[in-house]
């Protein structure tokens, strides 16, 4: 990040002109400075000086001063790149947006591009957002404008005291805040059987850590974090969450490093990230090509055709080709997943997600990949992967809370994986859920803490209260608050008084944490949801009309706020929220949904069921939506359009109990026993260790009309 001048701007200024998205945009140069003429916030073309440039290569984007101390990255970047290579062009960054306009969440005026939340803490040193809630503005200040030596290694000042003051010399950390230097490629021994050395003595997260501070797709948690201490102090790590993640763990939109890497044996073993990369010298790395690899893993037993079946030299033959396949973000920058993973294109074929094979032969399908792979490396079919159990999990098939539950249970897992599989089983029932969470709970790795407090919100009030108090405690801030957003609506007479005052003071830490993002959206509504839990009607819905103040296209607030207004008799008010929230967005298929509930406790059923139809269109991905419209049509009197809504749901989901459970019931209503006992028998495949399913079950098999 520097200060825009002839010497940092590499984009042409000179009265350049590009068309993107309907919007003309004009770049100029302004009285020795630089300027961009396009669109605004409030979509009318106007002038903007350019303040910063950000980035060098591939690309570089321009930030704009706007009043009250934001900074804005504009949508429009330049493409640094040769000529030769595609280069020198102004490009996009959004080129795949169907309506790139001021109304757009992700438009260069939003608050998804602005510097100061999404870009300064990472891309600068010593950085403070300083937000004034009471003046709306930030008084950001950082020390420089770049990754220096502090934003790793933590403050100097103690280093330079022990050297003025003569501390002793064997002080290991000499004076600095942390020893950041917690393992290297010296202490790797000697290489094993399997052809790879092996780590010798403890391993140290400290690095890894340190690095996942910005290499993560991740939230901030509170306003500082200190050097060396533990990710989840300050920050919430995302999970291999779907849009996110492949089933199987491969990358998909824009996260980074860190998480792929926890699921990779490499992390489980002890290497760092400078055991691979060269720290201070960019993206330089320690050996170009294989070498970088055979440092650790024997070049006579790897880097040969024996192993990866292609001639030497050719794209086949390198090992990021085939165990870190590349994936282009912002059009142009070619990231690589660190999750260094075995190419499986036979599960490539049963779960649709990326193969690495094809990624090369393109001419090829993955069925002859898969053919091929099996053929090479016959063991590849009994190696265990979690892809099947989080695949199974995110489409509700049959068996999924079984496969999850093994899945989370399996310690060989990586414990982000694990992770993801219990936030998964929230919505299967079964009778070992419980002690599986209370396990949980117990667990080593933050990341499955966290889990399973979020998961303990589905239990019974008293395996909740059980389970969850203790977390209240828990040495990692990430895991103290997820455990408060699942006690926070227990009522009181439930806590015994230790809890209550553990809560209390959980609570407090909760506020501080969303006071710290006052200026974003997603901080005021989660404040909401935190009062609404705790009855604070008002204040809930005092910090739902705040969040869409700051973000008026953030849809889940206009739904909360629709429901305080609901709770306290204001219908027609709910009504008219949610309306607003559909001129803002006209295919938020939850603000549908939630408007045809309303209409249908106004008696205005009609109106209502076009609603929910719309609903369960665009929100396919949603089952609830589409049985809810299923409920409608059927207490409309159209029997036969409630079942196809249904089957035609199951067919997607087949193992949603709650789809399967009403085809039952209404072909048994409907006195067609056959067909009810048809479902029946597939809603027990469903859920076979669910005790009330089972009887549930058995009536149907047995009962009659």
């Amino acid at each position: 990040m520097q200060p825009a001048t002839d010497a940092t701007v590499l984009g042409n200024f000179q009265d350049a002109h590009v068309s993107f998205h309907g919007v003309s945009t004009t770049f100029l140069l302004r009285d020795g400075g630089f300027a961009v003429r396009t669109d605004g916030p409030d979509g009318k073309p106007g002038e903007f000086p350019v303040r910063f440039t950000f980035g060098i290569e591939p690309l570089q984007q321009y930030l704009v001063e706007f009043p009250r101390g934001r900074l804005q990255c504009l949508g429009i970047a330049w493409d640094s790149r040769s000529k030769a290579e595609g280069g020198q062009r102004w490009f996009h960054l959004y080129p795949d947006e169907l309506r790139m306009d001021f109304r757009n969440a992700l438009h260069w005026t939003r608050p998804q591009q602005n510097w100061n939340y999404m870009c300064g803490a990472c891309h600068t040193t010593a950085f403070q957002k300083n937000y004034r809630a009471d003046a709306d503005r930030f008084e950001t200040a950082y020390s420089e404008g770049n990754v220096s030596c502090e934003a790793c290694h933590g403050p100097a000042s103690g280093h330079l005291d022990w050297v003025a003051w003569g501390q002793p010399a064997s002080d290991p950390l000499k004076g600095l805040t942390f020893a950041l230097h917690g393992a290297s490629l010296s202490s790797f021994g000697p290489v094993g059987s399997n052809g790879t050395q092996q780590r010798n003595g403890p391993v140290s997260r400290v690095e890894v850590e340190t690095c996942g501070a910005c290499h993560s797709r991740r939230g901030q948690l509170w306003p500082t974090a200190t050097p060396g201490a533990p990710l989840g102090q300050a920050y919430r790590v995302a999970l291999l969450e779907e849009g996110l993640y492949e089933a199987d763990g491969q990358i998909r939109d824009e996260v980074f490093e860190y998480g792929s890497f926890l699921q990779s044996k490499m992390y489980l073993k002890g290497v760092t990230c400078s055991d691979c990369h060269e720290p201070h010298a960019a993206k330089k790395l320690r050996a170009e090509g294989n070498p970088v690899c055979t440092k650790c893993h024997l070049a006579a037993r790897f880097d040969t055709p024996e192993h990866h079946h292609h001639q030497a030299g050719t794209p086949g033959a390198s090992c990021v080709s085939c165990h870190m396949r590349m994936k282009t973000y912002m059009v142009l920058d070619g990231r690589r997943d660190h999750s260094f993973r075995i190419p499986r294109p036979d599960l490539a074929q049963t779960l649709g997600t990326p193969d690495a094979c094809t990624g090369c032969h393109s001419d090829k399908g993955v069925r002859w990949s898969a053919q091929k792979a099996l053929a090479l490396w016959p063991s590849l079919a009994g190696r265990p992967q979690w892809g099947e159990a989080l695949h199974a999990g995110r489409h509700w098939l049959p068996g999924a809370g079984d496969k999850l539950m093994a899945t989370a249970s399996d310690t060989n897992f990586p414990a982000i994986v694990r992770a993801t599989a219990v936030e998964l089983l929230e919505g299967y029932p079964d009778p070992g859920l419980v002690p599986l969470l209370d396990t949980l709970a117990r667990d080593p790795d933050a990341l499955v803490r966290r889990a399973a407090a979020h998961s303990l919100a589905g239990l019974d009030v008293p395996a909740r209260v059980r389970l969850t108090s203790p977390l209240l405690a828990d040495p990692i801030r990430d895991v103290r608050l997820e455990a408060t957003a699942t006690l926070v609506g227990v009522p009181s007479r439930e806590l015994d008084a230790s809890t209550r005052a553990a809560l209390e003071v959980a609570v407090r830490e909760r506020r501080a944490s969303l006071a710290s993002d006052a200026d974003r959206s997603e901080a005021q509504y989660n404040l909401g949801v935190l009062e609404l839990a705790l009855g604070n009607l008002a204040a809930a819905e005092a910090a739902f009309h705040l969040s869409i103040q700051r973000d008026p296209t953030f849809g889940p607030a206009y739904l909360n706020l629709a429901e305080v207004l609901r709770g306290t008799g204001h219908e027609k008010e709910a009504e008219e929220t949610l309306r607003q929230a559909l001129r803002v967005d006209a295919g938020d298929a939850p603000a549908y949904h939630a408007l045809g509930l309303s209409l249908v406790r106004q008696g205005r059923k009609a109106e209502a069921l076009q609603l929910l139809e719309k609903a369960a269109r665009l929100g396919s991905a949603n089952p609830r939506f589409a049985y809810v419209y299923a409920v409608a049509l059927q207490d409309s009197g159209n029997h036969s359009g409630a079942l196809k809504v249904l089957e035609q749901t199951q067919a997607r989901f087949p193992g949603n109990l709650e789809v399967l459970t009403l085809l039952v019931q209404l072909h048994r209503n409907a006195g067609d026993m056959d067909g009810a006992r048809r479902w029946a028998r597939k809603l027990a495949l469903a859920a076979p260790n669910v005790a009330a399913v089972q009887q549930f079950v058995r009536s149907v098999e047995q009962g009659t009309p």
